[in-house]
Formats: structure tokens, sequence, C-alpha cells
């Protein structure tokens, strides 16, 4: 009798369509419920190259056996908690049609290896615990009325009847209130970089800055996208860095690391993520990796080469503003003081600016008697630390030349080709008006993206007679 329930109710669940994975979760949970027994998220398996899910697996809470590792502790700190997993094989997987979009039951398995939970007891299962929208409104009045969260809790048990009835435990409260908390230090946050930017931009003129880079705060992200909503944001690579080493380790490090400096193409970078997923058995539960792919437009080369940050890829000059304000800092300073010593570093920030600024002014790079025109020219033109940027593209640029020439109506495009490898090769196209040049751009966008002409663009000056070297 009992098989022919089981059969009747395989056949009932996996003829279930689903119009999302969030929708086959809650139908199973609902059954799980019913049933006594919890449900736990597992794999989350995504289209190779994109952050398409098309399937997932929910397993009985009881699958699984807890890791060797715990066993193995000699020196623990508080008692272990109890034992909950007995390798338990109850599962229900579902999938995606790529032609309906439907999500249907792949697999289904009914028998467990454990006794369920009965009547009430379902009420302390974890997937079938949490505060409703109206418990979690109720539970904020009465904290801004003064009650604590113990006796929060000991009213809402009353008001539903009974512990086994409110739907949640203690735990679950003092979770629920954590996080209350720390959205709303995060919302004010928000608040104060806001205005933070806004008088930046007062003290600008309402110059809006076409990029900006910061760290991962996403309290600063928020006020970004609020007040700069045009600007151009990228992660700083140093913070990135540190975070890398806290959260990967050997060749997990080391392959991470290419997909911020080495890989150019984003098709490439796509790839490469894939197969990095599937190497070291990535999950949702490597939480800082799936919100770093989030963020790849952000800080990945791939993503970040042709954009416009001047070379930059850290903030490391704001950081280093911040550890000299910090350094002599004292929790029992006043205010007046604070403002003293605040001052006392931007004024010598301020002081190397303006030596910096004079020699530009008042002096020029120095350069070989000997020294072709165009070097001579530059160092004229930029400023010294600009100038060391502009000489290396122009001792590069005898290693390139011209391979090809072909004419679009008013643009000339000329490929630029290495001389001992005629294989690599970049665009260089300029707009004519008439006799007159009217505009050069290069595929490497050095100029676009730096404001500095490639050793590209110097090669075509080069054949065109438009620049000497003698």
């Amino acid at each position: 009798m009992e098989g022919m329930e089981d059969n009747e109710e395989h056949d009932m669940v996996v003829n279930e369509t689903f119009s999302s994975e969030e929708e086959g979760y809650k139908y199973y949970n609902a059954y799980a419920k019913s049933k006594g027994f919890g449900v736990r998220k597992e794999e989350l398996t995504k289209k190779p190259g994109t952050n398409i899910a098309f399937r997932r697996l929910y397993v009985c809470s009881k699958e699984g056996y807890r890791a060797r590792k715990h066993f193995e502790k000699t020196k623990r700190k508080r008692t272990p908690r109890p034992l909950s997993r007995c390798g338990c094989g109850a599962r229900m997987e579902i999938e995606m049609s790529m032609e309906s979009g439907e999500w249907f039951v792949k697999d289904f398995v009914v028998e467990h290896n454990h006794p369920l939970a009965i009547g009430d007891q379902t009420t302390f299962i974890r997937s079938h615990r949490g505060l409703n929208d109206a418990q979690k409104a109720d539970a904020i009045e009465y904290g801004i009325g003064g009650l604590r969260t113990h006796d929060i809790m000991e009213v809402m048990e009353k008001q539903h009847g009974g512990p086994e009835k409110v739907g949640f435990v203690p735990q679950d409260l003092y979770n629920f209130f954590a996080k209350y908390k720390k959205e709303r230090i995060e919302d004010e946050k928000t608040k104060s970089y806001v205005w933070l930017l806004e008088a930046f931009l007062e003290s600008a003129q309402q110059n809006h800055p076409r990029s900006v880079i910061t760290d991962g705060d996403h309290a600063m992200a928020r006020a970004i996208s609020k007040v700069f909503p045009n600007a151009d944001h990228r992660l700083c690579s140093w913070h990135i860095e540190q975070n890398m080493i806290r959260h990967l380790r050997k060749t997990k490090l080391s392959d991470f690391r290419k997909f911020v400096y080495y890989y150019r193409n984003v098709d490439e970078f796509e790839s490469r993520w894939a197969d990095f997923l599937e190497e070291y058995e990535i999950t949702e539960k490597d939480a800082w990796i799936n919100r770093m792919y989030e963020l790849r437009k952000k800080w990945s080369r791939a993503y970040t080469k042709d954009r416009y940050f001047l070379g930059m890829q850290s903030n490391q000059r704001s950081e280093s503003l911040n550890s000299r304000i910090h350094k002599n800092l004292d929790r029992r300073m006043s205010l007046a003081d604070l403002l003293e010593h605040t001052d006392h570093c931007l004024w010598r920030i301020r002081k190397n600016e303006a030596e910096l600024d004079a020699r530009a002014s008042q002096t020029v790079p120095f350069t070989e008697l000997d020294a072709e025109p165009l070097l001579r020219s530059c160092a004229n033109i930029y400023t010294p630390v600009m100038f060391k940027k502009v000489k290396q593209q122009i001792d590069q640029f005898p290693k390139w030349g011209v391979a090809k020439v072909t004419k679009q109506d008013a643009v000339v495009v000329y490929a630029v080709a290495l001389k001992e490898r005629r294989d690599v090769i970049y665009d260089v196209k300029l707009t004519m008006a008439g006799p007159m040049v009217q505009g050069v751009n290069c595929r490497c966008l050095k100029m676009e993206t730096e404001e500095i002409p490639c050793t590209h663009i110097f090669s075509v000056l080069k054949f065109l007679g438009l620049i000497s070297r003698s």
C-alpha cells in the first residue's frame, strides 16, 4: 500500500512544471513541509559562458554527512552542534526547457532513510521557518517602541497562539534584527556618501568626472550611480588583490589573477571563466567569486581595457592620504585637533603638487642635443610625468611600419604591423577634410583611454612624412 502511495506521489511530482527556479523551490518546500522534512538548495548549473541558470537540485536537509574535518578538531571553543545529516537520498532536480522557458522535474526521489517529523515539529525545521512581511513590520514597531528582542518574541508567540504556531524561532528574530540594522547602516552610509559627492560637485563647479575608481563599498557604489550617473566606475585593483589573497589559494589564486590582468577579449574571458568554474567546482556557496563575476565589467581587463581611466587601475593615491591621516589619529583628539591634523596632511600633499606644477611650468624634460624633433616638441608640450609615457611610445615606433593602406570615402585606414611579426596588426584611421587631417584614432584606443598618442599613430605620421627623425 505504501509503495502504491509513493508511486502516486512520484507521478504527481514529475508531471509538475514551474515558471521559474524559485517557484520550483517553493513547491518542493511546501511538499516537504506536508511530509515532515526540510529542504536544502544544492547545485545550480548555468549555461557555459553565461550567467543563465538552467538546472537546480534540491535535496532533503539530511542529505550527505558532516565533513570529516569537524570530527578531527582537537581544540574546540564550544560544543559542536548535534548531527543532523544521515546521507538521505530524497531529492528533486528541475531543469529549464530551452524551447518554452518552463522548468520541469528532471529527477525525483521519494524515499527517505530517517523518520519524518510529525505535527508541529516541522515548524522548527530551518527551511520552513522565517518571518513574513507582516511579522517583520510588527517586530520593527515593537523595537521602536522599546521592547527587547526576547520580549518581542514572547509577545509574538502569544499573538499566534504558541511557539509552534508563530513560524520562526528566537534565532530567526535575532538574525532579522541584525540584518535590518546592517541595512539601515548601509542606507545611512549611502546618504552620507551622496552628501559628500554632491559637496564635491559643488566645489568642482558641477563638473562631473568621466571615470571613478573605488573599493567595493556597496554604499559608495549606490551613491556614485545616483550623483554621477554618467561616470564610468571601476573597482580598485589593489583592493581586489587583497580580497583575492583572503579568499583564494595557490593555483586558484594565480588562475583568478589572469581574469584581472591577462585576458583581453570578452569572449575569451567568458570561455575561461566557464572552465574555471568547472575545474575548481565553484558553486553558489562561493559567494565572493560569484559576486566578482557579477561585477566583472568593473574590474576585468577584458571589459575595462577600452575605457577612459588614463591607465590607472587603483586608487592608491587616495589610500595613501587615508593612511597618512590615520597614522597619527587618537580617539582622544578633540574635533579641533582632528581638523588641524587633517589640514596638515592635506597641506603636505598640496605642497608636493605645487612643487610638481612649478617644475612642469618652469622647466622642460631633458633631451639629448641630437634628439629627434618630435621628441623635443613633445618635451615642450607634455608635463614631465606624461612626457615619460609619450617617450616610451616614440621609442617603440621604429619597430612598426605601415603594411597596407585603404581608402573608405573620407577615411584612410593604415594597417600598422610589427616589422618582425607581420601578423600583429593595428588599424589607424585618419579622417580627412580635403588635404587636412580632421581626426585620428587607433584600434588600441590609447589616445581615447590615456590621452596620449600611441606608437602606431606615430608610425603613420612618419610614413606620411609629417615627422622627421633627423
